[in-house]
């Protein structure tokens, strides 16, 4: 392993550097055997001549090299044994790292891992070098990468399917599957089914839904148009517009314009579907906010159809929500006024109030 290696490296840099600070000491003791050193006579002359020779003996030597070696030998020693003691961490680490690898596998083992160990506990790292190292770096991080995404996919699922950490049955997880394919292939064979009878339903009401919008058209709009067309694909209103002298869609009109012309095709179509016997069911048409965008003779002719004109003849009842203020006097012969969802007023018949009782 390359952490075992700079272990050993690194032990053999500080034998070198022990055997060398030995072989400088022995050479030193040597130099000094060679002077032939006696021990001085003590006083007088004598001494100070073997003191003499004790300087000129020490000239000949560069102590502060000496010291200054054995200072660097002394740090490089030091470093060195930092440096074995890190190796040995990280090769501890390391080998934590592979017994986990290993148990991700499968295998356990107690033996002291080596290159050699771990080839026989697994057989497919003797076939792998040095050089396979960053292909293998790169593939594990292409694979982290994939998990992440994956795992990004499946909290978003849970979270979209409402499922967030349950645990999921596989068998009933494919039968849900197989249903729901069966209702897709169902509603894919119904849908031009429902296309076509869609299609009838329209073409068949179309002349009669645009008679009556035709009819609704002049007293909706004050006069200003009288008539109208659907295109047959998108149906789509086109109105005839007597200065530009052709139909023009409802789009280049103002929003209150096209609110007109929407709901005189929505009175149109109501009435060209309901049936011919009076009395049919539905016998009652719910209108939400009509007069939107109405100016007061507009709203004046819509009125004048809900109460006394076709619509008024066709359905028995007329529902009708109006925003408060619409009417400057109430022009219904009942109303209920409501503020915040609760009941303020009302003029219901007694009769009415008896069959439907009103909470005030």
């Amino acid at each position: 392993m390359t952490l075992q290696a700079d272990r050993d490296r690194l032990l053999k840099e500080i034998e070198g550097h022990g055997q060398r600070i030995t072989a400088w000491y022995k050479q030193l003791e040597a130099e000094i055997a060679a002077t032939q050193f006696k021990r001085a006579p003590s006083g007088g002359e004598a001494e100070s001549e073997f003191l003499e020779i004790i300087r000129v003996e020490r000239a000949k030597y560069d102590l502060p090299y000496i010291q200054r070696k054995r200072e660097e030998a002394a740090k490089a020693a030091s470093k060195a044994e930092v440096d074995a003691r890190r190796a040995e961490e990280e090769a501890e680490s390391q080998l934590r790292s592979a017994r986990q690898i290993l148990y991700a596998f499968g295998i356990e083992s107690e033996e002291l891992l080596d290159r050699r160990t771990i080839v026989q506990l697994l057989p497919d790292f003797g076939t792998l070098t040095a050089a396979d190292r960053q292909r293998l770096e790169r593939q594990r991080i292409e694979a982290v990468g994939r998990l992440r995404s994956y795992t990004d996919q499946a909290q978003q699922l849970e979270e979209k399917l409402h499922i967030k950490g349950s645990d999921l049955d596989e068998a009933t997880c494919a039968e849900e599957v197989k249903e729901l394919k069966l209702r897709k292939a169902i509603c894919q064979y119904a849908t031009p089914v429902l296309d076509r009878v869609r299609d009838n339903i329209l073409q068949a009401v179309l002349p009669s839904t645009l008679d009556y919008m035709r009819m609704m058209l002049p007293l909706l709009t004050a006069g200003r148009y009288h008539d109208a067309e659907l295109d047959d694909e998108t149906y789509k209103i086109r109105v005839w517009d007597a200065e530009a002298r052709e139909y023009v869609e409802k789009e280049v009109y103002s929003g209150a314009t096209q609110d007109q012309f929407s709901l005189a095709l929505r009175l149109g179509f109501a009435l060209a579907a309901l049936p011919q016997e009076r009395g049919a069911r539905p016998g009652f048409i719910f209108l939400d906010e009509p007069t939107a965008g109405f100016d007061g003779q507009r709203r004046r002719a819509l009125i004048e159809l809900l109460t006394r004109g076709e619509l008024a003849e066709r359905f028995d009842q007329v529902f009708l929500i109006a925003p408060d203020g619409a009417f400057t006097d109430n022009p219904f012969p009942n109303y209920i006024r409501l503020d915040s969802g609760r009941v303020v007023a009302e003029n219901l018949s007694q009769a009415v109030k008896e069959q439907y009782p009103v909470s005030i």
